[in-house]
Order: structure tokens, then sequence, then C-alpha cells
């Protein structure tokens, strides 16, 4: 007798989804690692969001505390140079005493009057240049010199102009120095040569010119 061939029967047979590959299902295994993949993104991204939080927080401490030791440093120095200038415009440095060198013509009561330089005055507190200019009015004075003598001096030494020459204009005559200068007009003559060759209108002649 021939043997009997069970038939399996193909609708009784159990799919294991989690081994066979079903073209357009995906089966658990592929899902389950899907899942795991989108949460280690989600992970390293909440990773990546920390660090770039901390290192913003970082930065910002790190910012302020460079404003604020900046801050530190313009206030040191503001009060350090209020402190200076508190002590240079203090008494200690008020003139006591004005010396004048070179005068000769020009008195030196004349000199400091022109200087508009006054006892009690601030050493610092006055221009050189404006100095200068203001003794330089007078026609007699060539040059001028100033020097502070800390912490209460000034010393101020000029060159004066000297007549040589004179030009007589209506019984008055015009002292000159070797370089032109006007230097005053007198009605005193001094013992000088007198310059007969230039015409001087009388009305806008001035001493310095």
């Amino acid at each position: 007798m021939g043997k009997k061939i069970k038939k399996k029967n193909s609708d009784n047979e159990i799919f294991n989804f989690s081994d066979e590959i079903v073209i357009g299902i995906n089966s658990p295994k592929v899902i389950e690692k899907k899942k795991k993949g989108k949460s280690n993104i989600k992970k390293v991204k909440k990773t990546e969001k920390k660090i770039n939080k901390s290192s913003k927080v970082e930065n910002n401490k790190k910012s302020n505390q460079k404003l604020k030791g900046f801050i530190k440093w313009v206030f040191l120095m503001i009060l350090l140079i209020g402190a200076i200038t508190f002590f240079l415009m203090s008494p200690f440095f008020n003139i006591k005493e004005i010396t004048i060198e070179g005068e000769n013509r020009i008195s030196a009561k004349q000199i400091e009057n022109l200087s508009g330089l006054n006892i009690g005055q601030n050493i610092f507190n006055f221009s050189k240049i404006r100095v200068k200019e203001n003794i330089k009015t007078n026609p007699y004075i060539s040059t001028v010199e100033i020097n502070r003598s800390f912490p209460n001096k000034i010393s101020i030494k000029v060159t004066e102009r000297i007549a040589t020459f004179m030009i007589e204009i209506g019984g008055a005559y015009v002292y000159l120095d070797n370089q032109g200068y006007a230097l005053e007009l007198s009605n005193e003559k001094l013992e000088l040569p007198i310059i007969t060759s230039l015409n001087i209108d009388e009305v806008t002649f001035r001493p310095g010119d």
C-alpha cells in the first residue's frame, strides 16, 4: 500500500512578522529600530540644546565679567583723574613769587601787569602762549620766555628791542630798532641817526609797525 502523504494546510501556518519580510509592511523589529533611532535623535537634539544653552550662559557670564571689569577700570581712572586735578588745584600750587629778567626800557612792574598773572593765582591756571602775547603787545618786547618753578614761582625773561634810528614827524621822533620796528613816538630827541628818506603818515602811524 502506498504511504499517505499529509498535506499541510497553508491557511493554518503561523506567519511570523518578525522573521519574515513582507513588501510594503514593516516588521515589528524594523518599527522598533526606527522608534529607537528617533528617540536617539531626540536625545541628541536635547543634549545639543543643553550644550548651546550652557555655552550661551557661559558667554553671557564672561561678557558680564568683562563689562564689570571695564566699568571698574573707568571708575578708578575717573577717581584718579579727579584726585590729581584736586591736588593740582590746591592752594599748595598758588603763585607766591613772579620774577622778571632782561627788562631795561620797560619796568618789571609793567611787564608783570602786561602778563596778566597775579600772586595767589594757581600756577597751572594760565596759558604760556597767552601770557607771551600779552607781554609782546609792548613794541619794545622782542622775545618772552616763561618758566614755572614748582610749586609756586613764575619766572619771566624778556628781550627788549633797542632804539637805533629815528624818524622825525612834525617835531616828534619815532624810535626804530635795527630791524625797522617802530618802538615809540616821543618828543625827546635822542643821540641817534635820523633817517630822512622815509615818509610816515603821522595820523595812521602806530608803535609796533
